[in-house]
């Protein structure tokens, strides 16, 4: 397993990689990259697991590298470091498939889990069902409105009829039933999670509706309660 770490302070970037030699876990490999056009080279010319991005970089910056990558390397697992406690940032983060967000200064056991936590989740990927590996990938496009049965096809190498009849045959769903209720699951953890005061519009955004009314009626409809009423009934954090 290969991970990157990319930062424009070298301090910053030896301290993370001694702290990731320091877990249980080892890596293959640690690369290092001082600006978001050397990570994406480095990302397009190895095999990297995990990318652990700085935000706030010259010439290409965090939320701009894990743009491109989010077109070109879908499946790598991202972690943002930031010095910017900003929900913009976060969410705009989220949009793009990122797995974690941590604030800088990173607590050492923050840190620690997060990236146990990922390794142990590319394990699993690599060895679940046909079944959990497109669950897992459309997961990754939750955000995405346009997220289509032909863009998972391709992602998969598979035609768009073989698709369908393997996602109904594994799953017992649609394309879009199952699109959908991943989308319902996600917000309702939204709800639960993000900070109080989130606007309903920004939680349809982050699971794929353009449209805040069609999002609380589809939601009503797999839930049997709206946004609203289900953020009431949810346990407080």
């Amino acid at each position: 397993m290969n991970i990157l770490v990319v930062d424009d302070e070298e301090r910053i970037r030896e301290n993370f990689i001694k702290r990731l030699s320091q877990l249980p876990i080892k890596f293959d490999n640690y690369y290092q990259g001082k600006d978001g056009f050397e990570g994406l080279a480095i990302i397009q010319s190895k095999a990297i697991d995990i990318a652990l991005i700085d935000i706030n970089m010259p010439f290409l910056n965090g939320l701009e590298l894990i743009q491109k990558l989010h077109t070109e390397n879908a499946e790598l697992s991202i972690v943002i470091i930031s010095g910017y406690d900003n929900f913009a940032y976060a969410q705009e983060a989220i949009k793009y498939g990122v797995k974690a967000y941590l604030l800088k200064p990173v607590n050492r056991l923050e840190f620690a889990e997060t990236i146990v936590s990922l390794c142990e989740e590319i394990d699993a990927t690599d060895k679940q069902s046909l079944a959990d590996q497109i669950i897992t990938r459309m997961k990754q496009h939750i955000s995405n409105s346009h997220f289509s049965l032909s863009d998972l096809a391709t992602e998969m190498a598979l035609s768009n009829g073989h698709l369908s009849k393997l996602i109904i045959h594994e799953t017992g769903k649609t394309f879009g039933e199952l699109l959908t209720g991943l989308r319902i699951d996600q917000a309702k953890h939204f709800l639960r999670e993000l900070p109080y005061g989130t606007k309903m519009y920004e939680i349809a955004e982050m699971v794929g509706f353009n449209n805040q009314y069609y999002f609380s009626s589809v939601f009503k409809k797999q839930t049997g309660l709206s946004p609203k009423e289900f953020l009431k009934s949810a346990p407080a954090n």
